[in-house]
């Protein structure tokens, strides 16, 4: 489980420095760039930074290039995404130590001493969608243009997309939905006997979603989910756990006919959003109602944007 990664005195030392700091935004402590420094995104750190939340960082990329060089050094899984809109890409061992780091608050520990440009997306108290919140913040730290809030997407060729509906047997004539019933990062509060009855209320909702609608159900894991959980689900049309790399779940997210998401909030609904595509969420346990009303106004689609493409599961 996540939490069980994340260290006691670095959960205690960000919300100490956070609030210290009165870091609602964006903070720096020279308050303008030494545009000798290179830029780097510092996004390599899985156990705050999930997948995710790195595509959150793309609209501060565009806005932050404008000003120094800028590289991303992120989750290598998530490199290809970052070469493909242009980016300059490296790995921890290439950050060198007169960069400029951009990093979340929740890096204070990991990060303490670096020189660093600290953005806060906490979404507890917010008024608006979370990422136009923190480039708001940011343009106003370093005076310049906010620009669009939404991440871009990638373009995927005709190639790739044919490449991934023939390796993984998708039929051309068939409408299909991605179903995820797993939790990529588990939330303190939430209990075992929470967890199993939101899971079972989602493989519910995804049995009767697929006789409603008629689509046919992608099931979509990674290997470690797969691995600890061996049950056959009998209204699953294609079971592809453990079997696409990150790359090729934006090429199925992009495709024409695959049209809806079934899941938690998750990684998969953010590819959703990137692709304008329609999603049925349940949110993870452990919110409070107060935080569970800011993730469906705030958080669920992070960017202003026309409503209706994120339905909530009750």
């Amino acid at each position: 489980m996540m939490h069980k990664l994340i260290t006691i005195p670095e959960i205690i030392y960000y919300k100490a420095f956070a609030k210290i700091k009165r870091i609602e935004g964006c903070f720096y402590k020279h308050k303008t760039i030494d545009q000798t420094k290179r830029i780097v995104l510092y996004l390599d750190y899985p156990k705050f930074i999930h997948l995710g939340d790195t595509l959150w960082f793309e609209p501060i990329a565009r806005m932050l290039a404008a000003l120094a060089d800028l590289a991303v050094c992120c989750n290598p899984q998530m490199g290809f995404y970052f070469r493909r809109l242009g980016y300059t890409v490296i790995d921890k061992s290439s950050v060198r130590t007169g960069d400029l780091l951009v990093a979340r608050t929740e890096l204070a520990h990991p990060l303490r001493g670096k020189d660093v440009i600290w953005v806060n997306f906490n979404f507890s108290r917010i008024t608006r969608p979370v990422i136009n919140k923190v480039i708001n913040d940011v343009s106003a730290c370093f005076g310049v243009p906010a620009g669009e809030a939404k991440p871009r997407a990638i373009e995927i060729s005709p190639q790739e997309k044919n490449r991934v509906a023939e390796k993984f047997n998708l039929d051309p004539e068939s409408d299909y939905a991605v179903f995820n019933n797993y939790i990529d990062s588990h939330k303190l509060g939430m209990s075992h006997r929470d967890r199993l009855k939101a899971e079972s209320a989602l493989l519910r909702f995804a049995a009767k979603f697929k006789n409603d609608s008629g689509v046919k159900l992608l099931h979509a894991a990674t290997k470690a989910d797969q691995a600890k959980d061996t049950r056959h689900y009998d209204f699953v049309d294609l079971d592809l756990r453990g079997l696409t790399s990150i790359e090729e779940c934006f090429v199925l997210a992009s495709l024409d006919n695959v049209v809806k998401y079934a899941g938690f909030d998750t990684f998969w609904l953010h590819l959703f959003n990137l692709y304008n595509k329609a999603s049925y969420i349940m949110i993870r346990p452990g919110f409070s109602e107060t935080l569970k009303r800011q993730i469906k106004n705030y958080v669920a689609v992070p960017y202003e944007a026309e409503s209706g493409k994120v339905n909530f599961i009750n």
